[in-house]
């Protein structure tokens, strides 16, 4: 069960690293994209370079919001990731302590357990 819940943060790690990276390139692509052409030398309106350098400034504050969001979400796996961690590390000394006292108590543990703590 803890396993199951580490491997599945990993995965959910792995595919905000995916969406982070795909959302940094399109940023990249909207921060790199050509300057409008002046009017003057294109023959069209000073309005319609204005209008286009509003929707790209849109797209790029849209972007960055989402890569924010996806950054957020990032943190939060690794930090729910982390704590699963501790939990397993902790639940390994329990088990550990709870044979050794078995042991002391004269209590049959299996050799088959026994291995699995012993790395």
């Amino acid at each position: 069960s803890s396993e199951q819940k580490a491997k599945s943060a990993e995965e959910k790690a792995a595919t905000l690293e995916s969406k982070i990276k795909e959302l940094e390139e399109k940023l990249a692509t909207a921060a790199s994209a050509p300057a409008p052409v002046p009017a003057e030398t294109t023959g069209g309106s000073n309005k319609q370079a204005k209008k286009r350098a509003a929707e790209l400034d849109a797209k790029v504050k849209e972007l960055e919001a989402s890569l924010a969001e996806e950054k957020t979400k990032r943190e939060e796996e690794a930090k729910e990731h982390e704590d699963l961690l501790v939990l397993l590390d902790e639940l390994t000394g329990k088990r550990v302590r709870d044979k050794k006292l078995m042991k002391e108590k004269g209590l049959e543990v299996s050799e088959d357990e026994e291995g699995e703590d012993e790395e």
